[in-house]
């Protein structure tokens, strides 16, 4: 079963993603890091994003053509962007779930975004302030899709856990 979590920076992604494979022990598959390690070895922004989306989808499909369990922190919060790049790959609906996540508490989202600015986890971590950040998201189509299932990062990991445990219980046996 493969997961795929998306939304915007800074809205617990990475940090559940973290989290159920130190549960449970299955892989996870980073846009970021394809992106980072791109990045960091002279590939320009465009090249670098083409690049990763494609080695991305490939990734994605051998998991899924192989029948293991994997957690994509993909981010892709414009919904648009995101049904494309599904798209590209020929996955069985009934061995994906989708989550969006959000935060409901605008001032805890801009402190995260605030964090990161100060300490930035990587190259492509390029927002130079909060409302750089709320211009960048407020671009773009933000919706849940019919088959996913919402995640807001304003509760505890503990909670959101459970959350993404109940909507995704084969994954979890």
């Amino acid at each position: 079963m493969i997961l795929f979590f998306r939304g915007k920076a800074a809205t617990g992604k990475s940090s559940l993603a973290n989290l159920i494979q130190q549960k449970v022990g299955y892989d996870i598959i980073s846009k970021d890091s394809i992106f980072d390690e791109l990045l960091i070895q002279g590939l320009d922004w465009d090249n670098a994003n083409s690049i990763t989306y494609n080695e991305l989808a490939n990734k994605i499909q051998n998991f899924h053509d192989s029948n293991n369990n994997v957690i994509v922190d993909i981010g892709l919060s414009h919904t648009p962007s995101f049904v494309h790049f599904l798209s590209k790959m020929n996955l069985n609906k009934n061995n994906i779930k989708q989550f969006l996540f959000v935060c409901s508490e605008d001032d805890l989202w801009e402190a995260r975004i605030l964090k990161r600015i100060n300490s930035p986890e990587g190259p492509n971590q390029s927002m130079k302030s909060v409302e750089e950040a709320k211009n960048h998201y407020g671009k773009y189509t933000i919706e849940k899709l019919q088959e996913e299932s919402e995640v807001d990062s304003a509760l505890s990991l503990t909670v959101m856990f459970k959350e993404i445990k109940s909507n995704a219980p084969d994954y979890f046996k």
